[in-house]
């Protein structure tokens, strides 16, 4: 019996510990002997695969309950408005009830990117869809096998919190209305403002020490040289790229060229952004470079440093 209560104890405080770290609330619960993070592995030298669980979707409507089957999850890592590698998906699973209707589906994810080269900024993508149940008397293998997927639900969350760790542990995460944007292209914290968000459950690995992302040091020498020294047919070229005035309309082609003239840009002093939404990586090893490129360059007006803040 003390056995028993005891471990109900201890499921009780990781349940409200679960609840204060997910609504941010004003308290927190104390636990006897629990571990501390006091050791810290820069993410720069982590080469393990990002990988997770997720494991259920819960508080499930009854709407969804009679009208969708085979829900399953898509799952992907975005910078900047870009994939950095193929989505992922879910097996396809069936609603349960329990106390409430659910989904299961306790599956690993492991994307084919190392901890060490993901952005500081990645985001984890997520999208729940479900296909239509097909109509009374419309049962056919051929009408099954024409229904689209629909997208149900999103969330995103980054990667590395804002003290640079990244993320460990259970989390649960609201989901937003599906809409017909890309989900990867726009980022929000989770729905926790609508009393009946789906409640997406991630189970992130943990560990003996927190897996920092750490700032490194910039490159010493970052070339300089005149926007006037280029080829005239370059300079046309770089100046109708830089009149886009918006990383929204860069084409592939645009943002090559814009790097590898980067160092031809600095008396171009608005361009900042553009050229920084142009580079073609901004994991650890690449940040250097793109540090001394900052230090380096023209000091910017307020108006136009606003730009930055949809750089990256």
């Amino acid at each position: 019996m003390r056995e028993d209560r005891g471990s109900l104890t201890a499921a009780i405080l990781d349940l409200v510990e679960l609840y204060c770290n997910t609504f941010n609330a004003d308290f927190q619960t104390s636990v006897p002997g629990s571990r501390k993070h006091d050791l810290v592995q820069e993410a720069c030298h982590f080469s393990g695969a990002l990988a997770f669980t997720v494991y259920a979707t819960h508080r499930i409507p009854i709407i969804w309950v009679t009208s969708y089957e085979d829900f399953y999850l898509s799952c992907s890592l975005s910078h900047g408005g870009k994939e950095l590698c193929s989505p992922l998906q879910t097996r396809k699973a069936q609603f349960s009830k329990y106390l409430f209707h659910l989904i299961i589906w306790d599956q690993q994810i492991c994307f084919p990117v190392q901890v060490n080269r993901l952005p500081r900024e990645t985001l984890l993508c997520v999208t729940l869809y479900a296909l239509p149940i097909p109509p009374p008397g419309s049962s056919s293998e051929a009408n099954k096998q024409r229904r689209v997927p629909e997208a149900l639900g999103w969330v995103t969350t980054p990667l590395f919190n804002f003290r640079q760790v990244l993320t460990c542990g259970r989390k649960l995460l609201g989901l937003w209305p599906a809409t017909q944007e890309n989900p990867s292209a726009r980022w929000s914290a989770p729905n926790f403002h609508q009393p009946d968000s789906v409640i997406l459950q991630i189970d992130f690995p943990t560990s003996a020490f927190d897996v920092k992302f750490t700032s490194p040091s910039r490159d010493k020498f970052s070339p300089r040289y005149e926007f006037g020294s280029l080829l005239e047919e370059d300079q046309h070229k770089l100046k109708d790229i830089m009149q886009k005035e918006s990383l929204y309309w860069l084409t592939d082609a645009d943002k090559k060229r814009l790097w590898e003239k980067r160092y031809y840009c600095h008396s171009q002093v608005s361009s900042l952004p553009l050229v920084l939404a142009s580079a073609p990586s901004w994991e650890w090893a690449c940040l250097p470079d793109i540090y001394a490129l900052l230090k380096q360059w023209t000091h910017m007006n307020h108006q136009d440093a606003l730009g930055l803040l949809h750089a990256t």
